[in-house]
């Protein structure tokens, strides 16, 4: 079943697919994401990706993302191995990455008191948070310019993982068409690709060379809504987020200055 939440269609679901609370894990991944580009204290990559469904008989307006189809918003959250740390399966395609991420149990991990230390790095799309890196909008200096080529660099990880999970499974990709089942199932079997995305990761399973050389059509979906994410500023972005209160976004920007200083 799925239910009406405020306003959106909330999926009913679960995912075997959890952030770690090992220290080590968390040591490990700073050290792994560290290695690619300088960026420290880099505890995940964050992004949004949408899978094809067909247009259910409930709400289905609710579903249309806005690249004009129907489709469920995953949000996922990688390690520098492009393994899922977490994944939510459980928002429609109209549902915006920002608003996806509070409703889910990311922020309560970074509460004042919890054992992660570090952040995430997110695109454009995504409200600049004192756990949450985000892009410099429009650099003036060389340091800005230095800062977001590591953090593209950085972030990188999570589009690669997301194109190996669609290679992998072809049913998540829009280039064999949307899978005709409810939201409900869709959403569970986003979730066990993903898990078994991460054994075959574990167990160092490749894509097949064939596989890799044919680009996924979503992937350049993918490219192009980066280019186009909503330019709003970061004020704005903030409202979207109302448990986020001045004095984060401020401690938010002075550990951003601080990386570009």
């Amino acid at each position: 079943m799925y239910k009406a939440d405020n306003g959106w269609v909330v999926f009913q679901v679960s995912t075997d697919v959890t952030f770690p609370h090992i220290d080590s894990s968390h040591n490990e991944c700073a050290v792994g994401f560290a290695s690619l580009a300088g960026f420290p204290q880099v505890l995940g990559a964050i992004d949004c990706a949408h899978v094809a469904i067909r247009g259910p008989s409930h709400e289905p307006g609710v579903f249309i993302n806005r690249k004009g189809f129907h489709s469920i918003n995953v949000q996922l959250v990688c390690n520098h191995k492009k393994r899922f740390m977490q994944v939510c399966t459980r928002f429609p395609g109209s549902g915006h990455d920002d608003f996806i991420l509070w409703q889910s149990n990311i922020p309560n991990l970074f509460l004042p008191g919890a054992r992660l230390k570090g952040w995430l790095v997110g695109d454009k799309g995504y409200s600049l948070q004192t756990w949450l890196m985000t892009p410099v909008r429009n650099p003036i200096n060389e340091a800005q310019e230095r800062f977001n080529q590591s953090h593209i660099t950085t972030r990188c990880v999570i589009r690669q993982a997301t194109g190996k999970l669609k290679m992998h499974f072809r049913c998540l990709d829009r280039f064999g068409g949307a899978l005709q089942y409810s939201p409900v199932s869709m959403s569970r079997i986003i979730g066990v690709c993903c898990v078994l995305h991460d054994i075959a990761q574990q167990r160092g399973l490749e894509v097949e060379k064939d596989q890799v050389a044919h680009q996924s059509s979503s992937d350049d979906e993918d490219v192009e809504e980066e280019e186009e994410e909503m330019d709003q500023d970061e004020e704005q972005y903030k409202d979207m987020a109302p448990i986020a209160r001045p004095a984060t976004y401020v401690a938010a920007r002075a550990a951003k200055d601080a990386l570009t200083a």
